[in-house]
């Protein structure tokens, strides 16, 4: 049997409160994976997976997104399986597209995720930023430990984690020693500077920077799905380029008979 791990921080019970959609997205994830166990996470049971020492020592005052980050972390570091984030609507059985590489004995790739072409160091080319909204792992992976530790590491030396303590509890991330010589240019783009936000992908080129056995898991032994291709298909077409309202037009388009079930 394998083990999906979903998160959703939140302060209501789910049962009662997942939205529509979340609770549509988790419907597909058991329609197609009848054989996983699907373990649904909030605020209220992640300490029933895991302890307090997994996780940054401020994990509690932590800004929503980051908690997320540093349970994604410490779950897969911890049992392995697959996280799928609440707004993902699943379309094949996870075995068919990633985990079925995941458990093979016959292929290298012990770990696995999107990544999105259009934010790598050679744009529309390179596969440095490894999105985290889907991720695969086998059980204590060494890249999987070495994320979780440097992550954790981060906000171990910080006296807040709330939403602007990159700002009021200097320094963030660029300028924290931790980083010291790591390039992020990529992380700073279409008019966004993200290198704050985006701990978990900035503690991913660190690895992948400093640390040749690192690198070489990510060049040969992870599987690295194109997100420009699938769930970010819309993001750089010439129609839309990033333009909220263009995805929404594109995205209600006339009705396709090919999507329709009898």
């Amino acid at each position: 049997m394998g083990r999906l791990l979903y998160g959703v921080p939140c302060h209501r019970p789910f049962e009662e409160k997942l939205p529509d959609f979340r609770r549509l997205c988790v419907e597909t994830w058991a329609a197609q994976n009848p054989d996983w166990e699907i373990e649904i996470l909030d605020q209220r049971n992640v300490l029933d997976f895991l302890e307090p020492s997994d996780l940054p020592r401020l994990w509690d005052e932590m800004y929503v997104p980051w908690q997320a980050d540093a349970v994604r972390l410490a779950l897969l570091a911890k049992y392995g399986g697959l996280w799928i984030d609440a707004s993902t609507i699943c379309f094949q059985p996870f075995d068919a597209w990633i985990y079925g590489a995941i458990q093979s004995e016959e292929r290298p790739e012990e770990i696995a995720a999107f990544y999105f072409s259009a934010w790598g160091c050679e744009m529309h080319k390179s596969k440095e930023f490894v999105e985290n909204w889907v991720m695969a792992a086998r059980r204590e992976h060494p890249l999987m430990l070495a994320w979780q530790a440097l992550f954790n590491g981060y906000w171990n030396s910080k006296s807040r984690a709330d939403a602007f303590s990159m700002f009021l509890d200097p320094p963030g991330v660029p300028e924290h020693p931790l980083f010291r010589d790591v390039d992020l240019s990529h992380l700073k783009r279409f008019g966004q500077d993200l290198r704050n936000y985006l701990l978990m992908h900035a503690a991913f080129k660190k690895m992948i920077d400093q640390y040749p056995e690192f690198r070489r898991i990510w060049e040969e032994e992870m599987l690295l799905i194109r997100a420009d291709d699938t769930a970010f298909w819309h993001m750089e077409e010439p129609d839309v380029k990033w333009d909220p309202n263009a995805a929404l037009r594109k995205w209600r388009r006339k009705t396709d008979p090919s999507w329709m079930v009898a």
